[in-house]
């Protein structure tokens, strides 16, 4: 359901609401942000909606779910499909333009997608050793790909592999990680890749143990500065999986020193002033910490968290459980409202023009 709703109380505000139908986690405003863009089931496919009126403009249907997308220009959006490739869509006319196919992992949830100077980029792995993969559809409306292939990011039966993504905010530079092998940075202009081996950077898995996948998470807190977060799953022979929080660390791109800010937690998210929200793993509640450590506030102390987003005012929270759905001050962690629980929230008028959650 796509609808207003009060910032504070998060109750439903006037002025209409769309039924989606089966979303598939993406979504994007149009670069002049008159269309609100959602990626559903084959049959509705690429949505466009009003974000005004929260009126339907029209349907693109898809071959298959659309589960990652981004705004090439006002008119042109990429799309990557469940299976089998990427599209472009003339999203005035409501025609696809363009199929590139490719063979990939059904891609987990997580962040899919990233919009920057030199077009829309995708992550992806293989289905055979999990090898990323970068996909650039640039202003052109060609496709370009960078083989990442030491970062890799596999999945099995008892666990889903998940990559970070991140592109600074300059848009100049792409850093993917996954759980094996060293992280790739990628430059967005000339496709050029270069690896990382840095102790916070290297996928966590060891080389012991049989089956080992992560979901990894990468956010630029202020330029220069990367947070890296992760929860890695492991399981031998026979074993029940094991999963534990990798923390979360900060480094400095330009210096490469990194630092822990958060061991205990498993997921990160960004405020525009630069503060981290770690979250997730082992911590209970949601802490509010700057890249050198310092904390500002801690909350919701005895919670797990599932996920959490942040505006300029407001921290949105969702527990574990899915019970509950918290409201924060932002610049306190004073809890302003506490309402029904949901299965997922994405608040679209935060810090990105175009994600997952």
């Amino acid at each position: 359901m796509l609808r207003r709703l009060d910032a504070d109380t998060l109750a439903p505000r006037p002025g209409g609401r769309f039924t989606l139908g089966e979303y598939h986690d993406a979504w994007a405003f149009s670069p002049d942000r008159r269309i609100l863009a959602f990626g559903t089931y084959r049959r509705t496919g690429l949505r466009l909606v009003d974000p005004v009126t929260l009126r339907p403009v029209r349907d693109v249907p898809m071959p298959i779910a659309a589960i990652g997308l981004g705004w090439v220009d006002p008119e042109r959006v990429a799309v990557l499909l469940q299976s089998g490739g990427v599209v472009l869509v003339d999203a005035r006319r409501g025609q696809i333009l363009r199929r590139w196919p490719f063979e990939y992992q059904l891609p987990c949830e997580g962040l899919r997608q990233t919009v920057t100077p030199h077009g829309v980029v995708f992550a992806i792995a293989s289905q055979t050793g999990g090898g990323l993969r970068l996909l650039r559809i640039g202003p052109s409306g060609e496709l370009d790909v960078a083989d990442l292939g030491r970062a890799r990011s596999p999945s099995t039966g008892r666990g889903c592999g998940v990559p970070a993504l991140a592109v600074e905010p300059s848009g100049r530079r792409a850093f993917v990680a996954g759980s094996h092998g060293p992280a790739a940075i990628v430059d967005l202009r000339s496709l050029h890749v270069s690896y990382r081996s840095e102790r916070r950077l290297t996928g966590p898995c060891r080389l012991t143990v049989r089956v080992c996948t992560a979901r990894r998470g990468a956010i630029w807190s202020t330029p220069g500065v990367l947070a890296l977060s992760g929860v890695e799953r492991t399981a031998r022979p026979g074993a029940r999986p094991r999963e534990r929080a990798l923390g979360v660390a900060v480094v400095n791109t330009a210096g490469r020193r990194s630092r822990w800010v958060d061991r205990s937690a498993g997921r990160v998210a960004a405020m525009r002033n630069g503060t981290l929200l770690a979250y997730g793993g082992r911590r209970r509640g949601i802490r509010a910490v700057t890249p050198s450590g310092v904390t500002r506030w801690t909350a919701l102390r005895g919670t797990l968290i599932r996920t959490a987003q942040a505006t300029d005012r407001r921290v949105y929270v969702l527990d574990a459980a899915g019970k509950a759905t918290y409201v924060l001050d932002a610049r306190s962690g004073r809890s302003l409202s506490k309402s029904a629980g949901r299965s997922r929230l994405d608040v679209l008028n935060g810090r990105d023009e175009a994600g997952d959650s």
